[in-house]
């Protein structure tokens, strides 16, 4: 990225918000979203197919950050020699996507994680056995990732036993019962509220446990003050592991921003400031599929579409208000059109995708008559 011409802050800041989205990407997720399908009784296909969207518009937020930072700075195309055709690279190294495709259909099939994962591992043996270079090296590479795989379970399984000594410690002690009838009070009924202190309690968590210890804790701690408020179960645990995810790119603690500023040579405060403005989306879309269950594809075949259609348009509208570029670098009027109105497109209700509407054509409406201002000037200076 950085020899293409984008900015060091920008590349950094590029690699933690996509290394921080694989946790929210069905079908794989992160390792919380497994703890999820056992804490609820939910099977992990419906949690799959709840978090698909509000991943999508979470991607494609960043990928028209990055292709209106590019426009913005003037980074030019790469040139075609340098792009490698998409079949010749699916004809040559496709047959590694094999296990991933095994994994996914053992999933939806409705097969347990764990049995899905193994057939997923037996399939990576195959592959290597029918399409590798140096068979010879398989059982010697076979035993390496088995080692990786424990050295690496180590820090998963030391989060996860001192969470259990968290949630015992919450239970006995009765904490639990008091921070969600603490919710409650401040609260009241109002849910957004309740929210918003479960978001600051979720990013702070993150700062120093990881996501899969945050989502334990707080799945006890805060989910259950969201259910008696009358949030659905899926929502309301989703709502938690969100933000769990998204606290390694929320500064002034952002992990992840530091790992990229890392590999970027970049400042790590200015990865993890761009970092948070990349990964916006992040933190508007939980709201929006708690108060409609039509994010979480919960709903008719139409309401489906039309929140699809919405939510893509208003990603791109929050993308537009945050890099400041809509055909053109924009004003401060036209960013917060922009914002606005993606806001009101995410939230999946008939007006608020009215007032969206109304948002967009003062955006273009003030984009034409600068667009035609600034035309006047330069044919006015020409002609002088």
């Amino acid at each position: 990225m950085k020899k293409n011409g984008y900015k060091a802050k920008v590349a950094g800041a590029v690699e933690a918000v996509a290394s921080t989205g694989g946790q929210i990407m069905p079908p794989v997720m992160g390792a919380a979203a497994f703890l999820m399908a056992e804490m609820t009784g939910i099977q992990y296909k419906s949690i799959m197919i709840a978090a698909i969207l509000p991943a999508i518009l979470y991607f494609v937020g960043i990928f028209l950050m990055v292709d209106l930072e590019a426009k913005k700075e003037n980074i030019p195309v790469a040139q075609a020699e340098d792009i490698k055709p998409l079949w010749g690279i699916i004809k040559a190294r496709g047959f590694l996507l094999i296990p991933l495709v095994v994994l996914i259909f053992m999933i939806v099939k409705g097969y347990s994680a764990i049995l899905a994962a193994a057939c997923s591992i037996a399939a990576i043996l195959l592959v290597d056995l029918i399409f590798g270079s140096d068979r010879k090296a398989i059982p010697r590479k076979f035993l390496e990732a088995i080692a990786k795989g424990m050295k690496g379970l180590i820090t998963v399984a030391a989060a996860c036993a001192c969470s259990g000594i968290i949630v015992g410690i919450i239970s006995l002690t009765g904490v639990g019962a008091k921070f969600s009838s603490l919710m409650l009070s401040v609260a009241g009924e109002n849910i957004l509220i309740a929210l918003v202190m479960t978001m600051i309690a979720s990013l702070i968590l993150g700062c120093g446990l990881p996501t899969t210890a945050a989502y334990i804790v707080l799945s006890t701690l805060a989910v259950p003050a969201l259910l008696k408020l009358g949030v659905s179960l899926i929502a309301a645990h989703l709502f938690v592991f969100y933000f769990g995810c998204i606290s390694t790119i929320t500064p002034p603690v952002a992990l992840s921003a530091y790992a990229g500023a890392a590999l970027a040579g970049a400042n790590p405060n200015q990865v993890g400031f761009t970092a948070f403005k990349m990964g916006i989306v992040a933190f508007i879309v939980p709201f929006m599929f708690v108060f409609d269950k039509a994010l979480l594809l919960d709903g008719t075949i139409f309401e489906t579409i039309r929140v699809t259609i919405t939510s893509l348009i208003g990603v791109y509208l929050i993308a537009v208000g945050v890099e400041g570029y809509f055909k053109g670098k924009c004003n401060w009027l036209q960013r917060i059109l922009a914002f606005v109105g993606g806001i009101l497109l995410i939230n999946p209700s008939i007006p608020t995708d009215i007032a969206g509407a109304v948002c967009i054509a003062g955006l273009i409406a003030i984009t034409m008559i600068r667009n035609k201002n600034g035309s006047t000037k330069n044919t006015a200076g020409q002609v002088s």
